[in-house]
């Protein structure tokens, strides 16, 4: 099946938009995983402080 140059180029136009969007996309997921990844060690770290601060209470208590 042939393609004429006019199809050739009206898919290769639709594609690379295509292409634009799953980029855009791809980029926006990982700023997203990147904030919920700091996001996630702010609070992985503010648990293991208050850990830390109810164990010294715990020991101050016995």
């Amino acid at each position: 099946m042939l393609v004429s140059k006019e199809e050739h180029d009206q898919e290769n136009g639709q594609w690379s938009e295509e292409k634009k969007k799953v980029i855009v996309y791809q980029k926006q997921l990982q700023l997203n995983y990147v904030q919920m990844f700091r996001k996630n060690e702010v609070l992985e770290a503010e648990v293991e402080q208050l850990t830390l601060e109810l164990e010294s209470r715990d020991m101050k208590v016995c």
